[in-house]
């Protein structure tokens, strides 16, 4: 809005008048740690309650969606196991590779670590966890040729092919 870029990718759906959206995936949470015998496959909410975690700051929007799942199983931020809480993605990944706790992060920021098995993911028995990505830009923004082709483009292509 404050014509710092011409679009871009959030997870949560903006409520602010003047920009167009468009929902682009899915992408699911996913409990992670560092893979060794320590952790179970799969836990129950309050099992994971007590682990220690490692949060990102109140700036992601994915901590709301986390502290709110806890928050509907009876838990406050206080009643969980907080190790500390970091303000990128990649020092939570360090963080938990480090073995240091676990996290709940998104499977996209995750993928490769859980693939080369640096990572295992945590089932957490009777929760899918997950939210949606969507596409933003300004109305009637004046961008380049080039800015608007990519955008009618990826609006064809977007929903099938973004991963």
């Amino acid at each position: 809005m404050n014509d710092l870029c011409d679009f871009g990718f959030i997870c949560t759906e903006p409520r602010m008048e003047g920009l167009d959206t468009m929902k682009v995936a899915k992408d699911d949470l996913v409990l992670v740690a560092l893979n060794s015998d320590e952790f179970p496959d799969s836990i129950t909410l309050d099992e994971a309650a007590k682990l220690p975690f490692i949060m990102l700051t109140e700036k992601f929007n994915i901590r709301t969606k986390v502290l709110d799942e806890f928050k509907h199983a009876g838990y406050s931020f206080n009643d969980l196991n907080t190790v500390f809480s970091l303000d990128s993605m990649e020092s939570v990944k360090a963080s938990v590779q480090k073995g240091y706790g676990v996290s709940l992060l998104p499977y996209m920021a995750v993928k490769k670590e859980l693939y080369t098995k640096k990572f295992k993911a945590i089932e957490i028995e009777d929760r899918k966890l997950g939210y949606e990505i969507y596409f933003v830009h300004k109305k009637g923004m004046d961008s380049s040729i080039v800015e608007k082709e990519f955008m009618e483009r990826f609006k064809e292509i977007g929903k099938r092919s973004f991963c």
